[in-house]
């Protein structure tokens, strides 16, 4: 998958463009797919990978939502940091193995201070892709 996109931090105060890849492995017939995925903008740099279930899964129009988990490197501290994130969207079959996406994605963040425990932080992403896939 190839998807350009916009991404949006901490309330939607700055947009800066986004970019991902990813490589998704599909079981034949089945609705689930996972997900190998790298995405990058100007304040993160994130790999993860995610599960990503197609709530109808015949036709040519086919929404899904998934949810990842991996590691983001974030231009804020100039460190890594666990990320989670959930998404939604939509897939335009053009023919049986190439598609377009649309995908809204909210992610979060560690924070890791050596202080306390592991808490997620008050900085949270929201990016919106638009690409294409094809399946091998």
């Amino acid at each position: 998958m190839l998807t350009p996109g916009i991404t949006a931090t901490d309330g939607f105060h700055r947009g800066d463009a986004a970019g991902g890849v990813g490589l998704e492995f599909r079981p034949p017939y089945s609705p689930g797919r996972l997900r190998l995925g790298f995405e990058f903008s100007d304040p993160s740099r994130i790999v993860d990978v995610s599960f990503k279930w197609d709530i109808f899964n015949r036709g040519w129009v086919r929404p899904f939502l998934s949810a990842g988990l991996g590691a983001a490197y974030l231009d804020l501290d100039r460190d890594w940091h666990f990320a989670m994130g959930f998404s939604g969207g939509i897939d335009f079959f053009l023919t049986r193995n190439l598609f377009t996406t649309f995908e809204v994605k909210q992610r979060f963040f560690t924070d890791e201070s050596a202080d306390r425990d592991v808490v997620f932080s008050s900085f949270h992403q929201t990016t919106f892709f638009a690409g294409v896939g094809f399946f091998l």
